[in-house]
């Protein structure tokens, strides 16, 4: 059974949405527990500005197991990025023309890379505790440009979705 250039991206599509579907479910079991920390969650689920001194009051009070639970929570967070990022490009790609087909990836990439900084920053400073490093008053910078940047491309994803209707519609009334 051969299979055609569109099965093969609806299997691709399949395939990236089922591995991201997996990796949320995923990361509701692990991180940090509520009830160790007062009710605060993890530093990448902020959609506003944190402060160096409330990452390093949360650091305090962790627990090891808490830090354990949240390297955990960082290395399936890592997946899930990967799979957000799969998912970006896979929606973004057909609704750009030849010539900017390159955005596809490039747009994507930055909230991807924002975030792989977020974990790998958050990682650093949590083992370096207690000694206190002046970067962590930034990570609350970090974390809201992991957001405002996939927000925007959600925007950006809108307007190429309209564009493509537009072109579409134009294209439809121009064959009658």
């Amino acid at each position: 059974m051969k299979i055609n250039h569109k099965q093969k991206r609806i299997i691709i599509v399949v395939l990236v949405s089922v591995f991201f579907i997996a990796m949320i479910i995923s990361m509701q079991f692990v991180g940090l527990s509520k009830t160790s920390v007062e009710g605060r969650s993890e530093f990448d689920v902020h959609l506003t500005y944190y402060s160096g001194e409330y990452f390093y009051d949360t650091v305090s009070l962790m627990t090891e197991q808490d830090i354990k639970d949240y390297s955990i929570f960082h290395i399936v967070d890592n997946f899930f990025v990967i799979s957000y990022f799969l998912l970006m490009v896979i929606l973004t790609y057909p609704l750009l023309n030849k010539k900017n087909k390159k955005f596809a990836f490039i747009i994507p990439a930055v909230p991807a890379i924002f975030d792989f900084i977020e974990n790998i920053s958050i990682d650093l400073l949590i083992r370096a505790y207690p000694t206190e490093v002046g970067y962590a008053k930034f990570m609350g910078v970090v974390t809201c440009l992991k957001w405002y940047s996939g927000v925007l491309w959600l925007a950006i994803l809108a307007g190429l979705f309209v564009a493509w209707l537009v072109r579409k519609k134009r294209k439809s009334q121009q064959s009658i």
